[in-house]
């Protein structure tokens, strides 16, 4: 669906350098820079230092008694145009 966020969107090497969401417990989402995509991963690193391995089989999989907190998410942003449902107001 067009203008929703979706953790299972194709990913590929052009969406390198794009910014994106990881999923923060502290805070929902926090913006990050993507830096690398291949073998169902995405790596980005976000403003405030910290890096992310996000596996983007993972969250689609049941939860495990094992893990010590959820899997982390990753979306791509995309950005505010009029096709995606999204507008920005210019003055």
């Amino acid at each position: 669906m067009a203008g929703h966020m979706n953790h299972s969107t194709n990913w590929s090497s052009s969406d390198v350098g794009g910014l994106c969401w990881v999923s923060d417990p502290a805070q929902a989402y926090i913006e990050a820079k993507v830096t690398s995509v291949g073998g169902g991963r995405v790596t980005a690193a976000s403003t405030d230092g910290r890096d992310f391995d996000v596996d983007l089989e993972l969250p689609l999989k049941p939860p495990s008694r094992k893990q010590k907190e959820a899997p982390r998410r990753v979306l791509q942003r995309v950005p505010l145009t009029s096709n995606n449902g999204a507008s920005a107001r210019v003055p």
